[in-house]
């Protein structure tokens, strides 16, 4: 009896100095680990988003801001939510009741880091809020936090452009995969995330038991970041994007020698240049997207309704054939059509492989190595300027062949064609750099058939074969052509500000390179250019009145010239429609390039948006209300 007494108490003993020992590991050995696991779950880091900076046009109108928001999130309270809870929070948001659970087990750390709140509904309605807030007590481990959120207003005169305003330029952004910020992936938002994001701020907060913060010890405020200016005009933006989507359902409508049913006219681009300085004052890609779609529902909790709906929009997008999310005035090359003749002409000039005096006549077609080359008309006599307005293919097939393809060549790169205008490098937005025709580019383009043919310089002659340029390309050439042979580096980005408006870095002109011309030689091609406009010329019918119209309106006389351009992009394809041109021909002051993928010809397609876009520009017309011109019924043919 006193042996199992003795070992009885031999057991008790070990088991309380067992118990003790535990107790001085807990309390001793690892205090300091269970005070800050206690601690991770009464104290808490929060991080708070900076304000993303504006983006301004050049006038001063606000082209995107972030605006307030609340946003409702899980956070972990070591307990799951009750029934109760789940029921009531799908009541407010929404939600399915099982979207909540499976949010809520991406609180644990099996599913990630602990802690962390977990987004369960972004950019709240104000009622959604406003329950969550009456219900708060209800709510255990449902907090409710402020953050802005990137926002594109575009502009009340446009409102049938909303948020799509220079979507391209401006880009997109999303949420970042560390910390509460935004960055953007596509157009400036990306090219100038440095300047924009600013820097977050941190709150150190202590919460209740269900996770909801009730008090703050340290805060550092958060710092906006820095502004943009750009060269853009938004307005001049809009009225270009709106004349291209109306001109473009025009054309779908309308009945043509190039479509008799309609062309598709899938999506088309402008640019506007100021001519001294290389400043884009538009630059616009149609069909667009709204990024206020990716600002909102792109940063949902994936696999939520909201997410699985943002995706079904997305895929739409990239999935639609004409490319709403490619920049087409930056991204996109095509054959640029009779416009090219401007660089033929300038080729030969310069090589004296014709004077502009000499009379070629055109039969309305050309032979060549047993081939016919055709033409849009039977022009008869033609000299260079005749040849330029009236876009006589026969004339520059004949100039073609005595140049030779090298020269072309040349003179095309002179131009820039071919090449980056060097706003990707400047400022960060997306360029294709094109092709120009030539033996070596058939190389690489057609390996089955490699051989450069004599004849291929006709077709490379007047703007067709392997030559694809970017309309900023024909922009930047329509600029060189008003300003004396000065190939500008175009850019968007004016300057950079901080918040209080203090200029950090400014951008200007850049000459990339120069064409030489004597002043008589350029002179020819102008005057080639003006005929364009004028009674006779390809594009007459669109511009004969501007010069009327704006003495009336202006007190002033302002002449225009230009180029329209009729480009194949197959044997059977609709072909794309340019105008290239600037103004006032005297003195200028902008330059323009228009194209309409499947549009019909230049001057029936392009030729109403330039017309807009210099409307516009002079304030001829409120082209906020107007539309611009075209109609129905059968309509001229389309030069080449």
């Amino acid at each position: 009896m006193e042996r199992r007494a003795s070992l009885f108490g031999l057991l008790l003993t070990l088991g309380f100095l067992v118990l003790a020992g535990r107790l001085f590991q807990l309390q001793v050995v690892e205090a300091s680990r269970w005070s800050e696991a206690g601690q991770g779950q009464r104290i808490r880091f929060v991080s708070t988003p900076a304000s993303r900076g504006n983006i301004y046009d050049r006038e001063g109108r606000l082209l995107a801001s972030s605006r307030s928001s609340f946003s409702a999130y899980l956070v972990y309270t070591g307990k799951p939510l009750s029934d109760k809870t789940v029921r009531l929070l799908s009541q407010i948001l929404g939600l399915d009741p099982r979207e909540i659970r499976e949010a809520e087990k991406q609180l644990y750390p099996s599913f990630g880091r602990p802690y962390e709140p977990v987004p369960l509904a972004l950019d709240l309605d104000p009622r959604s809020h406003t329950l969550l807030e009456e219900y708060r007590d209800e709510l255990g481990g449902v907090v409710v936090e402020a953050e802005p959120v990137r926002y594109y207003p575009g502009l009340p005169d446009f409102p049938d452009l909303g948020g799509r305003l220079m979507a391209h330029v401006l880009g997109q952004v999303r949420k970042a995969d560390r910390g509460p910020g935004l960055v953007g992936t596509s157009g400036l938002e990306r090219a100038f995330q440095e300047d924009l994001e600013g820097e977050p701020g941190i709150r150190q907060v202590e919460v209740d038991p269900l996770g909801r913060p009730y008090r703050v010890w340290r805060e550092k405020m958060p710092q906006p970041g820095n502004d943009l200016v750009l060269t853009l005009d938004a307005y001049l933006q809009a009225v270009a994007e709106r004349a291209l989507l109306q001109r473009m359902e025009e054309l779908r409508r309308l009945r043509s020698k190039d479509c008799p049913g309609g062309c598709p006219a899938d999506f088309g681009a402008a640019v506007v240049l100021r001519v001294d300085t290389g400043e884009v004052l538009a630059l616009a890609s149609v069909p667009a997207f709204d990024p206020n779609l990716f600002a909102t529902r792109a940063h949902a909790r994936p696999g939520s309704a909201a997410h699985r709906a943002f995706l079904t929009e997305w895929e739409k997008l990239r999935s639609d054939p004409a490319q709403p999310l490619y920049n087409h005035a930056t991204q996109t090359t095509a054959p640029p059509g009779s416009t090219f003749k401007l660089v033929t002409a300038a080729a030969v000039l310069r090589s004296r492989a014709a004077s502009p005096q000499e009379v070629i006549v055109c039969p309305g077609k050309r032979y060549f190595g047993g081939i016919e080359f055709g033409d849009w008309a039977v022009h008869g006599p033609v000299n260079m300027v005749r040849a330029l307005f009236r876009s006589c293919n026969v004339y520059f097939y004949e100039m073609g062949l005595r140049v030779g393809i090298g020269r072309l060549e040349e003179m095309a790169r002179e131009f820039g064609l071919g090449e980056k205008t060097g706003l990707e490098a400047y400022q960060g937005l997306d360029e294709e750099p094109g092709w120009v025709a030539g033996p070596a580019t058939k190389e690489k383009l057609h390996p089955e058939e490699p051989r450069w043919n004599p004849g291929d310089v006709l077709s490379a002659a007047i703007g067709q074969g392997d030559n694809r340029f970017t309309p900023l390309q024909m922009a930047v050439l329509a600029a060189a052509m008003a300003n004396g042979g000065k190939v500008l580096r175009p850019y968007v980005v004016k300057e950079v500000r901080d918040p209080r408006g203090n200029v950090l870095r400014r951008f200007g002109p850049e000459v990339r390179k120069e064409v030489r011309l004597d002043p008589g030689e350029w002179q020819v091609l102008r005057r080639g250019m003006e005929g364009v406009m004028e009674p006779g010329g390809t594009a007459a019918h669109v511009f004969a009145d501007f010069p009327a119209l704006t003495s009336r309106v202006l007190g002033r006389e302002i002449r225009l010239a230009g180029k329209t351009g009729t480009a194949q992009a197959g044997k059977r394809d609709i072909p794309w429609g340019w105008f290239v041109g600037y103004a006032p021909a005297d003195k200028p002051e902008i330059a323009v390039a228009v194209v309409v993928r499947r549009g019909g010809g230049g001057s029936l397609a392009a030729g109403p948006v330039a017309r807009a876009i210099f409307d516009a520009y002079f304030g001829v017309r409120n082209l906020a209300k107007d539309a611009p011109g075209g109609g129905g019924g059968m309509v001229s043919p389309s030069e080449n």
